[in-house]
């Protein structure tokens, strides 16, 4: 299951972009379908109105996440899922210090209900700060479960063994590997990480990276030689392609599922490379999506994406169901009525 955000239509962040952006959802959307995928999105108001003349209506869920970067703030899926406190410093930085509170402690609280209202009760909720972008894992089984983390979650909670302890104990993993931040500004390894299978890892070395430090080609090196040392038995697929501004040039950033792989396409000479890299490595359907929209805002398909576990994504489809179900027999009764 793929589960996406729409934006807040009362948003000014997304005053300029807003119709892009959800134009990308549709897109994203309509190619899941096609490929037999799982794909909601969270929508109300305006942007439910529009998007219900563009998709099923099965695929609207009408809830008011708001914030599109639905990976940070959603529950964090690792052999166990836990909701982190997701602290945005970077917004805050960024001189969005109003919007940050907003759609930290907020949004996460509001989706929090949501959960509730699917009789989800989130048994495992931590003190701990990581957004889900500064993670990473490898959907292995029982005894191979790897996670890696951003470098960033020990500025955000502290250098200390114990909390790097907690981190793996709360999402049940085996082993848990600490990377360093690869160059952008929030800290995220998304961007430049992703697996595509338990044990086959996708680097994008990003030299020379729009904004980022000069020596960030020697970076994702360093850090593609530290997991060969700590994950000797997961491969690597290195992709070099440089980054234009914001996300524009991140293919790192995909949805990997059991079928397929959304790939970013940003309208640039390196997305027919970046396809055939992947088509080349793995088994799956490469499938290509425009993300331009939300890459220029700094993020791509993955930062936009949730991917629930198991459990989870059968109790929202359960919700789902009882939904429509209701909504079918209020309009039965109201027609019965007249």
């Amino acid at each position: 299951m793929i589960v996406l955000a729409a934006p807040d239509p009362a948003d000014s962040y997304y005053r300029h972009c807003r119709q892009a952006i959800l134009d990308t959802i549709i897109a994203l959307i309509r190619a899941a379908l096609a490929h037999d995928e799982e794909i909601y999105v969270f929508a109300h108001g305006a942007a439910a109105g529009y998007l219900r003349k563009e998709i099923p209506e099965g695929c609207i869920i009408p809830f008011p996440a708001g914030d599109i970067w639905l990976r940070d703030y959603a529950p964090i899926v690792g052999g166990r899922t836990c909701e982190f406190r997701y602290r945005p410093w970077y917004a805050a930085e960024d001189g969005r210090t109003s919007r940050a509170v907003r759609y930290g402690a907020v949004t996460q609280v509001g989706l929090r209900n949501f959960f509730k209202s699917c009789g989800i009760e989130s048994a495992h909720r931590s003190d701990l700060v990581l957004d889900g972008g500064s993670f990473l894992y490898n959907r292995g089984g029982r005894g191979s479960r790897i996670g890696l983390l951003s470098h960033r979650f020990c500025k955000d909670n502290g250098r200390g063994r114990t909390n790097l302890d907690l981190v793996k104990e709360q999402l049940d993993l085996d082993r848990l590997v600490v990377i360093a931040e690869p160059g952008d500004v929030t800290g995220h390894i998304d961007g430049c990480f992703q697996f595509l299978d338990t044990d086959h890892l996708f680097i994008q070395d990003v030299c020379p990276q729009g904004m980022a430090p000069a020596d960030s080609r020697s970076r994702i090196v360093r850090i593609s030689e530290h997991l060969k040392e700590a994950l000797p038995e997961v491969r690597q697929t290195v992709f070099t392609s440089p980054v234009v501004t914001g996300a524009v040039g991140l293919y790192a950033n995909c949805i990997v599922t059991e079928k397929t792989v959304f790939l970013p396409n940003y309208g640039l000479g390196s997305d027919e490379r970046a396809w055939a890299t992947l088509r080349d490595v793995t088994d799956r359907a490469i499938v290509s999506v425009d993300a331009i929209a939300p890459a220029i805002l700094g993020g791509s398909l993955h930062c936009l994406s949730w991917q629930p576990d198991g459990l989870t994504a059968s109790r929202i489809r359960s919700s789902l169901a009882l939904m429509k179900h209701q909504i079918r027999s209020e309009k039965t009764q109201k027609g019965a009525d007249h």
